[in-house]
């Protein structure tokens, strides 16, 4: 894997790529279906225990791309 492409960064993130395949034009990226601002962060949907889950099953991936949960 060449790049990783954060979906809170994507439009910034597919511009590098394109630079750094010399594309010479950029391409923007359509908003679609926009969510409305959330009520409520996305942590309340889990109880300690399902937390504990995620945690554990997807370890490797919160660690390597620096995200917490």
């Amino acid at each position: 894997m060449d790049s990783v492409m954060r979906f809170e960064t994507l439009q910034d993130d597919f511009d590098r790529v394109l630079d750094k395949a010399g594309v010479p034009f950029k391409v923007q990226i359509p908003v679609i279906n926009k969510t409305e601002e959330r009520k409520k962060n996305y942590r309340e949907y889990y109880n300690e225990r399902s937390r504990k889950i995620v945690q554990y099953v997807f370890h490797e991936e919160l660690k390597r791309y620096g995200y917490e949960f």
